[in-house]
């Protein structure tokens, strides 16, 4: 159980990734039709096979032999697939935003179709090439009758890859993140006191930074991995230890971070994402963005409801989950309210009523709760033993 529990917030926010890469992807608007918005789908798409693969390596290969002897091979090839997409993919972005930075005119469409398709296919060509030596590996490295890791001479030659790959990155990026920030400054210097260039400066400001986030994160991931491929001699099995502990922190960060700035300084994106312009859609398709983050608070309140720890005992966490509760029942009233319309008569008699009464119990609810927990939260204080 506690396996799957690790599971599900990564599997939350994968699903979360793919919706928003459908949205964008399926969009006939000419903004999305960019080099950025090609370079950015391709490669969260890669971002996406590393991180549901990994998941599958870490949390299910270890358990059973047969699991390992038929799928750990397939599953690394895959995974390794992923992550150098990926990697390539983001160096490619900050190449991009250089080159769309250091002229005059902005414009997006800074690269010929051209060009983006050999960078599409480079990118697929090499990622594909790395994983060879996986696949000719004949022999594995065995702990407890269990495959851990390829044949000492291959995995040698992986990490070599690997460091050879993220080196280039971190170099790339460091470079092309330098260059564009001074290309910004430039920008700002140049179109200062113009009012009708504010906009050009706020787009291209929130595009750097979107950019930036996605190449600095992955810069973390990238010195990580080489910091850990290296040599193992050279640190202590605490420091290696600690470094294993991180990476699946270090590999979220790089993966979530860039499409979260994109939907926080987009105003496209989140129109795209959220259906705030009229569509010709279903209310199942225009729920996703709810029922997501209705299932995200119903599996926190699941978490700590069943804890067994005296922690989550406590009153606070006691008003929390009740008014939690009350709020998931008012929150999923609320939206069945405000997306169905009344149709008739008998739908308003039977159906609106009920709705509109559970909405204000619900609503109401949350509020005593809320008032509890702030009174219960100064009686705390005001003891000097500041007791629970």
């Amino acid at each position: 159980m506690d396996k799957w529990a690790e599971v599900i917030p990564d599997t939350i926010l994968v699903i979360l990734f793919i919706y928003m890469l459908f949205r964008l992807a399926t969009s006939s608007e000419a903004y999305f039709k960019t080099p950025f918005y090609v370079l950015f789908l391709t490669t969260d798409m890669y971002s996406i096979i590393s991180i549901l693969t990994y998941l599958i390596i870490v949390q299910f290969l270890q358990l059973d032999k047969t699991w390992s002897e038929y799928i750990y091979k397939a599953s690394l090839a895959v995974t390794t697939f992923g992550a150098i997409g990926s990697t390539i993919g983001k160096a490619f972005i900050a190449i991009h935003r250089y080159f769309v930075m250091r002229t005059n005119d902005f414009s997006e469409k800074k690269f010929p179709t051209k060009v983006i398709w050999g960078m599409l296919f480079s990118q697929f060509v090499i990622s594909v090439a790395v994983t060879t030596p996986v696949w000719l590996s004949s022999t594995f490295t065995m702990k407890n009758d269990v495959i851990v890791n390829l044949s000492k001479e291959n995995t040698v030659i992986m990490k070599a890859i690997s460091v050879i790959v993220y080196i280039a990155y971190i170099l790339c990026n460091s470079i092309c993140t330098m260059l564009t920030s001074r290309e910004l400054i430039r920008l700002r210097q140049m179109l200062e006191g113009k009012s009708s260039s504010t906009a050009i400066i706020a787009q291209q400001r929130n595009m750097f930074i979107v950019v930036s986030v996605c190449s600095i994160t992955h810069l973390i991931k990238a010195i990580q991995q080489v910091i850990f491929d290296i040599n193992e001699n050279l640190f202590t099995i605490t420091i290696r230890l600690t470094i294993s502990i991180q990476y699946p922190l270090v590999n979220g960060l790089a993966s979530y971070a860039a499409p979260l700035c994109l939907v926080i300084f987009s105003s496209k994106v989140r129109a795209r994402l959220f259906f705030r312009k009229p569509a010709k859609h279903t209310h199942s398709i225009t729920a996703v963005s709810d029922i997501v983050l209705v299932t995200l608070y119903t599996y926190l309140l699941i978490r700590l409801a069943t804890s067994s720890d005296r922690y989550f005992k406590k009153p606070f966490y006691t008003f929390f989950k009740s008014t939690g509760q009350i709020e998931l029942f008012d929150s999923v009233v609320a939206y069945r309210s405000g997306v169905y319309s009344i149709t008739s008569v008998v739908s308003f008699i039977f159906i609106e009523q009920f709705s509109y009464a559970a909405n204000v119990f619900g609503a109401s609810g949350a509020t005593f709760g809320k008032a509890f927990i702030a009174i219960h939260r100064y009686f705390v204080m005001r003891n000097r033993d500041f007791t629970e």
